[in-house]
Protein backbone atom coordinates (compact mmCIF):
# COMPACT_ATOMS: atom_id res chain seq x y z
CA UNK A 1 0.00 0.00 0.00
CA UNK A 2 3.46 2.50 0.22
CA UNK A 3 4.50 1.74 -3.05
CA UNK A 4 7.39 0.09 -1.90
CA UNK A 5 8.08 -3.87 -2.90
CA UNK A 6 9.89 -6.36 -0.24
CA UNK A 7 12.30 -8.84 -2.04
CA UNK A 8 13.16 -11.85 -0.60
CA UNK A 9 15.97 -14.75 -2.37
CA UNK A 10 19.81 -15.55 -2.34
CA UNK A 11 21.27 -12.50 -1.35
CA UNK A 12 23.38 -10.91 1.83
CA UNK A 13 23.41 -7.40 0.65
CA UNK A 14 21.25 -5.02 -1.42
CA UNK A 15 22.05 -1.37 -2.86
CA UNK A 16 25.88 -1.39 -0.66
CA UNK A 17 23.75 -2.54 2.50
CA UNK A 18 23.44 -5.51 4.52
CA UNK A 19 20.92 -7.66 3.65
CA UNK A 20 20.37 -11.49 4.33
CA UNK A 21 17.16 -13.19 2.49
CA UNK A 22 15.02 -10.22 2.78
CA UNK A 23 14.67 -6.33 1.90
CA UNK A 24 12.49 -3.30 0.98
CA UNK A 25 13.02 -1.24 -2.01
CA UNK A 26 11.77 2.00 -2.85
CA UNK A 27 9.87 2.43 -6.30
CA UNK A 28 13.04 3.50 -7.98
CA UNK A 29 15.03 0.57 -6.45
CA UNK A 30 16.86 1.97 -4.10
CA UNK A 31 17.36 -0.09 -0.82
CA UNK A 32 14.79 1.55 1.17
CA UNK A 33 16.25 1.71 4.93
CA UNK A 34 13.44 2.71 6.67
CA UNK A 35 12.52 -1.14 6.37
CA UNK A 36 14.00 -3.31 9.81
CA UNK A 37 14.93 -6.63 8.95
CA UNK A 38 15.26 -7.37 12.69
CA UNK A 39 18.97 -7.69 12.43
CA UNK A 40 20.88 -11.02 10.86
CA UNK A 41 18.07 -12.10 8.45
CA UNK A 42 17.95 -15.85 7.06
CA UNK A 43 20.86 -18.09 7.33
CA UNK A 44 19.79 -19.87 3.52
CA UNK A 45 17.72 -18.66 0.63
CA UNK A 46 14.39 -17.32 1.02
CA UNK A 47 12.64 -17.87 -2.19
CA UNK A 48 9.15 -17.11 -1.04
CA UNK A 49 7.13 -14.64 0.60
CA UNK A 50 3.94 -13.24 1.22
CA UNK A 51 2.67 -10.13 2.67
CA UNK A 52 -0.42 -10.54 4.86
CA UNK A 53 -3.57 -7.85 5.37
CA UNK A 54 -2.05 -6.70 8.50
CA UNK A 55 1.51 -5.98 7.06
CA UNK A 56 2.98 -8.69 8.62
CA UNK A 57 5.03 -10.81 5.77
CA UNK A 58 5.58 -14.36 6.07
CA UNK A 59 9.01 -15.84 4.69
CA UNK A 60 9.13 -19.31 3.69
CA UNK A 61 12.43 -21.32 2.46
CA UNK A 62 16.24 -23.26 3.17
CA UNK A 63 16.70 -21.22 6.56
CA UNK A 64 17.13 -22.71 10.23
CA UNK A 65 17.54 -19.52 11.49
CA UNK A 66 16.38 -16.01 11.31
CA UNK A 67 17.91 -13.56 13.26
CA UNK A 68 19.81 -16.50 15.05
CA UNK A 69 16.56 -17.49 16.18
CA UNK A 70 15.62 -21.32 15.51
CA UNK A 71 12.93 -20.64 12.33
CA UNK A 72 13.05 -23.69 10.55
CA UNK A 73 12.34 -23.14 6.90
CA UNK A 74 9.49 -19.88 7.80
CA UNK A 75 9.06 -17.66 9.55
CA UNK A 76 6.76 -14.40 10.13
CA UNK A 77 8.12 -10.47 10.18
CA UNK A 78 6.46 -7.81 12.42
Amino acid sequence: SNGKYVISGDFSAYDGTGRVGVARVNTDGTHDTTFNNGGSGTDGIVPSLVIQSDGKIIIAGEFANYNATGRVRIARLN
